[in-house]
């Protein structure tokens, strides 16, 4: 070894210098280890596309093998009737309301008797 090319460097607070470079070592292997889990996220999330592709081409050749067998029937495109409804005209309420009065005078009549 040729001793004229080395350099020495003196460092103030060496243990400080080497705490520092561990705790950064440990900050880039715990992003290293996200990269891993979203890099495994990914792959399992193409799987899944494939696998959903697999699934609609399976429908898509049972739907047409349905249409095959299935009769045609020609529907037409009517617009449904509206039902009308019949509103009571509010003399009729009011004679409800004065039966449901005198039906419940009746019953409380029978309850004190």
């Amino acid at each position: 070894m040729n001793r004229s090319n080395d350099y020495h460097v003196g460092i103030s607070d060496p243990v400080r210098l080497r705490r520092d470079l561990l705790e950064s070592t440990r900050e880039v292997i715990h992003m290293l280890q996200r990269y891993e889990r979203v890099e495994d996220l990914r792959a399992e999330k193409r799987e899944k596309i494939k696998e959903m592709h697999s699934l609609f081409s399976d429908i898509r050749e049972l739907s047409s093998k349905l249409k095959v067998i299935f009769p045609k029937i020609n529907i037409s495109s009517k617009t449904p009737k509206k039902i009308r409804t019949t509103v009571k005209p509010a003399s009729d309420l009011r004679h409800l309301e004065k039966e449901l009065d005198h039906i419940e005078t009746k019953l409380s009549g029978l309850k004190h008797g």
